[in-house]
Protein backbone atom coordinates (compact mmCIF):
# COMPACT_ATOMS: atom_id res chain seq x y z
CA UNK A 1 0.00 0.00 0.00
CA UNK A 2 1.21 3.13 -1.10
CA UNK A 3 1.51 6.47 1.29
CA UNK A 4 -1.14 7.80 -0.51
CA UNK A 5 -3.23 4.63 -0.06
CA UNK A 6 -2.68 4.66 3.22
CA UNK A 7 -4.21 8.33 3.85
CA UNK A 8 -6.82 7.34 1.94
CA UNK A 9 -7.55 4.73 3.60
CA UNK A 10 -7.62 6.24 7.02
CA UNK A 11 -9.96 9.46 6.41
CA UNK A 12 -12.75 6.49 4.42
CA UNK A 13 -12.14 4.50 8.28
CA UNK A 14 -13.11 8.08 9.80
CA UNK A 15 -15.86 8.54 7.75
CA UNK A 16 -17.21 4.92 8.52
CA UNK A 17 -17.26 5.28 11.96
CA UNK A 18 -19.14 8.45 11.33
CA UNK A 19 -15.81 10.74 12.88
CA UNK A 20 -16.63 13.06 9.66
CA UNK A 21 -20.60 14.05 8.29
CA UNK A 22 -21.81 15.14 5.03
CA UNK A 23 -20.26 18.97 4.76
CA UNK A 24 -17.90 18.57 7.44
CA UNK A 25 -14.40 19.86 6.66
CA UNK A 26 -11.41 17.60 6.11
CA UNK A 27 -7.92 17.80 7.36
CA UNK A 28 -6.11 20.42 5.92
CA UNK A 29 -3.19 20.13 3.49
CA UNK A 30 -0.92 21.48 6.27
CA UNK A 31 -2.40 18.40 8.54
CA UNK A 32 -1.97 15.61 6.50
CA UNK A 33 2.21 16.84 5.89
CA UNK A 34 2.35 17.41 9.80
CA UNK A 35 0.26 14.18 10.39
CA UNK A 36 2.04 11.97 8.03
CA UNK A 37 4.89 13.56 7.34
CA UNK A 38 4.53 13.83 3.98
CA UNK A 39 4.92 16.79 0.92
CA UNK A 40 2.61 18.68 0.00
CA UNK A 41 2.15 17.14 -3.40
CA UNK A 42 1.33 13.74 -1.87
CA UNK A 43 -1.86 15.48 0.22
CA UNK A 44 -3.24 16.79 -2.87
CA UNK A 45 -2.68 13.37 -4.46
CA UNK A 46 -5.09 12.20 -1.33
CA UNK A 47 -7.80 14.89 -2.29
CA UNK A 48 -7.27 14.65 -6.21
CA UNK A 49 -8.55 10.73 -5.17
CA UNK A 50 -11.32 11.46 -3.06
CA UNK A 51 -12.39 13.74 -5.23
CA UNK A 52 -12.56 12.05 -8.19
CA UNK A 53 -14.74 9.64 -6.74
CA UNK A 54 -17.10 12.24 -5.82
CA UNK A 55 -16.32 11.80 -1.78
CA UNK A 56 -14.69 15.06 -1.44
CA UNK A 57 -15.09 18.43 -2.89
CA UNK A 58 -12.97 21.70 -2.89
CA UNK A 59 -14.41 25.12 -1.67
CA UNK A 60 -11.69 27.97 -2.37
CA UNK A 61 -9.46 29.53 0.24
CA UNK A 62 -11.16 27.12 2.88
CA UNK A 63 -10.18 23.28 1.90
CA UNK A 64 -11.56 20.29 1.05
CA UNK A 65 -15.17 19.06 2.61
CA UNK A 66 -17.20 16.08 2.73
CA UNK A 67 -19.29 15.64 0.22
CA UNK A 68 -20.68 11.75 -0.10
CA UNK A 69 -20.12 9.91 2.88
CA UNK A 70 -20.43 6.57 -0.03
CA UNK A 71 -16.67 5.07 0.19
CA UNK A 72 -17.02 2.45 -1.51
CA UNK A 73 -17.37 4.52 -4.85
CA UNK A 74 -14.21 2.56 -6.74
CA UNK A 75 -15.19 3.72 -10.51
CA UNK A 76 -17.04 7.61 -10.67
CA UNK A 77 -17.13 7.14 -15.00
CA UNK A 78 -17.26 9.87 -16.78
CA UNK A 79 -19.16 9.02 -20.09
CA UNK A 80 -18.89 11.02 -23.73
CA UNK A 81 -20.92 10.00 -26.04
CA UNK A 82 -21.95 11.94 -29.72
CA UNK A 83 -25.35 11.55 -29.29
CA UNK A 84 -28.17 8.96 -27.82
CA UNK A 85 -29.12 6.99 -30.43
CA UNK A 86 -31.12 3.18 -30.14
CA UNK A 87 -28.10 1.53 -30.52
CA UNK A 88 -25.83 3.57 -28.32
CA UNK A 89 -28.91 3.55 -26.07
CA UNK A 90 -27.90 -0.31 -25.64
CA UNK A 91 -24.40 0.61 -24.74
CA UNK A 92 -25.59 3.04 -22.10
CA UNK A 93 -27.75 0.53 -20.37
CA UNK A 94 -25.14 -2.24 -20.08
CA UNK A 95 -22.75 0.13 -18.88
CA UNK A 96 -24.88 1.51 -16.12
CA UNK A 97 -26.01 -2.22 -14.97
CA UNK A 98 -21.91 -3.33 -15.28
CA UNK A 99 -20.68 0.24 -13.15
CA UNK A 100 -23.20 0.16 -10.82
CA UNK A 101 -21.56 -2.55 -8.69
CA UNK A 102 -18.73 -0.21 -8.65
CA UNK A 103 -19.75 2.89 -8.45
CA UNK A 104 -21.01 5.26 -10.37
CA UNK A 105 -21.47 7.25 -13.79
CA UNK A 106 -22.44 10.63 -15.41
CA UNK A 107 -22.97 10.96 -19.29
CA UNK A 108 -22.95 13.67 -22.09
CA UNK A 109 -23.28 14.58 -25.61
CA UNK A 110 -21.12 16.30 -27.53
CA UNK A 111 -23.01 16.30 -30.55
CA UNK A 112 -20.01 16.78 -32.73
CA UNK A 113 -19.43 20.26 -31.36
CA UNK A 114 -15.84 20.89 -31.09
CA UNK A 115 -16.45 23.98 -28.83
CA UNK A 116 -18.80 22.30 -26.55
CA UNK A 117 -16.39 18.79 -26.08
CA UNK A 118 -13.73 21.04 -25.45
CA UNK A 119 -15.86 22.46 -22.19
CA UNK A 120 -17.44 19.56 -20.96
CA UNK A 121 -13.72 17.95 -20.93
CA UNK A 122 -12.39 20.88 -19.27
CA UNK A 123 -15.07 20.88 -16.57
CA UNK A 124 -14.40 17.51 -16.16
CA UNK A 125 -10.75 17.12 -15.77
CA UNK A 126 -9.85 15.85 -12.30
CA UNK A 127 -13.69 15.47 -11.53
CA UNK A 128 -13.66 11.75 -12.08
CA UNK A 129 -11.72 8.64 -11.98
CA UNK A 130 -11.97 7.28 -15.27
CA UNK A 131 -13.04 8.77 -19.10
CA UNK A 132 -14.72 7.34 -21.93
CA UNK A 133 -15.38 9.04 -25.18
CA UNK A 134 -16.40 9.37 -28.39
CA UNK A 135 -14.40 11.34 -30.30
CA UNK A 136 -14.64 12.68 -34.14
CA UNK A 137 -11.49 13.07 -36.86
CA UNK A 138 -10.42 16.21 -38.07
CA UNK A 139 -11.01 18.65 -35.15
CA UNK A 140 -7.38 20.16 -33.51
CA UNK A 141 -9.73 21.10 -30.41
CA UNK A 142 -10.75 17.77 -30.02
CA UNK A 143 -7.63 16.50 -29.56
CA UNK A 144 -6.48 19.57 -27.44
CA UNK A 145 -9.25 18.64 -25.07
CA UNK A 146 -8.27 14.93 -24.87
CA UNK A 147 -4.76 16.49 -24.05
CA UNK A 148 -5.82 17.56 -21.33
CA UNK A 149 -6.70 14.08 -19.24
CA UNK A 150 -4.23 12.08 -17.66
CA UNK A 151 -3.87 9.28 -20.85
CA UNK A 152 -4.25 6.14 -18.33
CA UNK A 153 -7.86 6.87 -17.04
CA UNK A 154 -8.99 7.88 -21.26
CA UNK A 155 -10.63 4.93 -22.90
CA UNK A 156 -11.55 6.15 -26.45
CA UNK A 157 -15.33 4.67 -27.22
CA UNK A 158 -16.45 3.20 -30.23
CA UNK A 159 -14.19 4.93 -32.55
CA UNK A 160 -11.01 6.13 -32.30
CA UNK A 161 -10.43 8.67 -35.85
CA UNK A 162 -6.71 8.23 -35.82
CA UNK A 163 -7.05 10.12 -32.32
CA UNK A 164 -2.73 10.50 -31.16
CA UNK A 165 -1.74 9.50 -27.96
CA UNK A 166 -1.66 6.12 -25.97
CA UNK A 167 -5.01 6.18 -24.99
CA UNK A 168 -6.71 3.37 -23.96
CA UNK A 169 -9.54 2.03 -27.09
CA UNK A 170 -12.46 -0.18 -27.30
CA UNK A 171 -14.52 0.03 -30.19
CA UNK A 172 -14.90 -0.68 -33.97
CA UNK A 173 -12.77 -1.49 -36.87
CA UNK A 174 -15.29 0.23 -39.37
CA UNK A 175 -13.15 -1.07 -42.20
CA UNK A 176 -12.80 -4.27 -41.35
CA UNK A 177 -16.54 -4.70 -39.93
CA UNK A 178 -18.64 -3.38 -42.65
CA UNK A 179 -16.04 -5.46 -45.25
CA UNK A 180 -16.58 -8.95 -43.51
CA UNK A 181 -20.06 -8.29 -42.93
CA UNK A 182 -20.57 -7.96 -46.58
CA UNK A 183 -18.91 -10.78 -47.17
CA UNK A 184 -20.79 -12.58 -45.06
CA UNK A 185 -23.88 -11.35 -47.42
CA UNK A 186 -22.38 -11.76 -50.21
CA UNK A 187 -24.62 -14.80 -51.10
CA UNK A 188 -27.69 -12.45 -51.34
CA UNK A 189 -25.98 -9.69 -52.57
CA UNK A 190 -24.90 -11.17 -55.61
CA UNK A 191 -28.49 -11.82 -56.74
CA UNK A 192 -28.44 -7.49 -57.12
CA UNK A 193 -27.22 -5.89 -60.20
CA UNK A 194 -26.40 -2.63 -58.62
CA UNK A 195 -25.16 -2.37 -55.47
CA UNK A 196 -25.70 1.41 -53.60
CA UNK A 197 -23.82 3.04 -50.37
CA UNK A 198 -25.98 6.30 -48.73
CA UNK A 199 -23.48 8.06 -47.31
CA UNK A 200 -24.58 11.17 -46.60
CA UNK A 201 -22.25 14.40 -46.94
CA UNK A 202 -21.54 16.14 -45.22
CA UNK A 203 -21.49 12.97 -42.36
CA UNK A 204 -20.31 12.57 -38.90
CA UNK A 205 -19.86 8.57 -39.86
CA UNK A 206 -16.55 7.27 -40.17
CA UNK A 207 -15.09 7.30 -43.59
CA UNK A 208 -13.32 3.98 -43.55
CA UNK A 209 -17.09 2.71 -43.95
CA UNK A 210 -16.85 3.86 -47.62
CA UNK A 211 -13.56 2.08 -48.02
CA UNK A 212 -14.98 -1.31 -46.67
CA UNK A 213 -17.60 -1.04 -48.66
CA UNK A 214 -15.79 -0.53 -51.89
CA UNK A 215 -13.32 -3.19 -50.93
CA UNK A 216 -16.26 -5.47 -51.14
CA UNK A 217 -17.43 -4.52 -54.42
CA UNK A 218 -14.38 -4.45 -55.96
CA UNK A 219 -13.08 -7.82 -55.24
CA UNK A 220 -16.76 -9.03 -55.82
CA UNK A 221 -16.92 -7.51 -59.16
CA UNK A 222 -20.49 -5.95 -58.51
CA UNK A 223 -21.59 -2.53 -59.74
CA UNK A 224 -21.48 -0.01 -57.28
CA UNK A 225 -21.96 3.84 -56.37
CA UNK A 226 -21.98 6.08 -53.27
CA UNK A 227 -24.55 8.72 -52.72
CA UNK A 228 -25.75 11.27 -50.08
CA UNK A 229 -29.55 10.73 -50.70
CA UNK A 230 -31.59 8.14 -51.71
CA UNK A 231 -33.01 9.46 -55.06
CA UNK A 232 -36.63 7.59 -56.19
CA UNK A 233 -35.15 6.58 -59.03
CA UNK A 234 -32.75 4.69 -57.94
CA UNK A 235 -35.00 2.27 -56.54
CA UNK A 236 -35.85 0.07 -59.17
CA UNK A 237 -35.69 -3.50 -59.47
CA UNK A 238 -32.40 -5.46 -59.32
CA UNK A 239 -30.45 -3.02 -56.79
CA UNK A 240 -29.57 -3.41 -53.16
CA UNK A 241 -28.99 -0.75 -50.61
CA UNK A 242 -26.56 -0.17 -47.80
CA UNK A 243 -27.95 2.36 -45.58
CA UNK A 244 -26.57 3.90 -41.94
CA UNK A 245 -29.23 7.02 -41.08
CA UNK A 246 -32.67 5.65 -40.26
CA UNK A 247 -34.36 8.46 -42.12
CA UNK A 248 -32.49 6.59 -45.35
CA UNK A 249 -33.37 3.30 -44.38
CA UNK A 250 -37.14 4.82 -43.71
CA UNK A 251 -37.09 6.33 -47.62
CA UNK A 252 -35.80 2.57 -49.04
CA UNK A 253 -38.15 0.79 -47.41
CA UNK A 254 -41.52 3.74 -47.95
CA UNK A 255 -40.64 4.35 -51.50
CA UNK A 256 -40.42 0.51 -52.41
CA UNK A 257 -44.34 0.34 -50.89
CA UNK A 258 -45.30 2.74 -53.03
CA UNK A 259 -43.62 1.81 -56.27
CA UNK A 260 -44.93 -1.97 -55.64
CA UNK A 261 -41.81 -3.26 -55.18
CA UNK A 262 -41.15 -5.91 -53.18
CA UNK A 263 -38.54 -5.61 -50.42
CA UNK A 264 -35.68 -8.26 -50.38
CA UNK A 265 -36.61 -9.58 -54.15
CA UNK A 266 -36.78 -6.64 -56.05
CA UNK A 267 -35.13 -4.17 -53.83
CA UNK A 268 -32.61 -5.34 -51.15
CA UNK A 269 -31.86 -3.63 -48.13
CA UNK A 270 -28.93 -3.83 -45.31
CA UNK A 271 -28.92 -1.50 -42.42
CA UNK A 272 -25.88 -0.72 -40.34
CA UNK A 273 -25.94 -0.87 -36.63
CA UNK A 274 -28.68 -3.22 -35.22
CA UNK A 275 -31.91 -1.88 -33.26
CA UNK A 276 -34.86 -3.53 -31.70
CA UNK A 277 -37.30 -2.00 -34.21
CA UNK A 278 -35.09 -3.40 -37.64
CA UNK A 279 -36.68 -6.83 -36.55
CA UNK A 280 -39.62 -6.00 -37.33
CA UNK A 281 -39.49 -3.20 -40.10
CA UNK A 282 -40.39 -4.60 -43.42
CA UNK A 283 -40.70 -7.55 -42.15
CA UNK A 284 -37.11 -7.53 -40.77
CA UNK A 285 -33.96 -5.39 -41.83
CA UNK A 286 -30.74 -7.50 -42.16
CA UNK A 287 -27.73 -5.58 -40.73
CA UNK A 288 -24.45 -5.39 -39.85
CA UNK A 289 -23.42 -4.47 -36.15
CA UNK A 290 -21.38 -4.25 -33.70
CA UNK A 291 -22.50 -5.57 -30.33
CA UNK A 292 -22.95 -2.03 -28.67
CA UNK A 293 -24.20 -4.42 -25.33
CA UNK A 294 -20.83 -6.11 -24.98
CA UNK A 295 -18.83 -2.77 -25.54
CA UNK A 296 -20.39 -1.41 -22.69
CA UNK A 297 -19.95 -4.73 -20.35
CA UNK A 298 -16.03 -4.59 -21.90
CA UNK A 299 -15.42 -1.24 -21.21
CA UNK A 300 -16.09 -1.70 -17.38
CA UNK A 301 -14.56 -4.64 -16.75
CA UNK A 302 -11.14 -2.60 -18.09
CA UNK A 303 -11.79 0.21 -16.23
CA UNK A 304 -9.03 0.39 -13.77
CA UNK A 305 -6.92 -2.38 -15.86
CA UNK A 306 -3.36 -1.51 -14.88
CA UNK A 307 -2.32 -2.68 -18.68
CA UNK A 308 -3.06 -0.23 -22.02
CA UNK A 309 -5.73 -2.42 -23.82
CA UNK A 310 -6.72 -2.32 -27.27
CA UNK A 311 -9.67 -3.69 -27.98
CA UNK A 312 -11.63 -4.65 -31.32
CA UNK A 313 -15.35 -4.95 -30.07
CA UNK A 314 -16.51 -7.36 -32.96
CA UNK A 315 -19.30 -7.17 -35.37
CA UNK A 316 -22.13 -9.43 -36.25
CA UNK A 317 -25.00 -10.07 -39.07
CA UNK A 318 -28.44 -10.45 -38.63
CA UNK A 319 -29.59 -11.47 -41.57
CA UNK A 320 -33.57 -11.05 -42.34
CA UNK A 321 -35.64 -11.17 -45.23
CA UNK A 322 -34.84 -7.40 -46.68
CA UNK A 323 -31.91 -9.26 -48.68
Amino acid sequence: MTIVQKIVSDLEKAIQKGSLSQGDALPSLATLQNNYSVSRDTGIRVYKNLKARGIAVPVHGKGYFLQNRSITTKINLFLLLDSLSSYKDTLVKNVSEAVSEKGKYRIYFHHHNEELFYRLIEEANENYTHYAISPYPNSSLVQKALQLLPNKKVTLLDRRDGIPGPFNFIGQDFKKDVYDGLVKLSHRIRYYSKFIFVFRNPSHHPQELKIGFQKFCIQTAIDYEIVSKVAQKSIRPGTAFLVIDDEDLAAVVTTTTQMDHELGKDIGLVSYNETILKKIVGNGITTISTDFAQMGKLLVSKLGSSKPYNIHNGSMVKERKSI
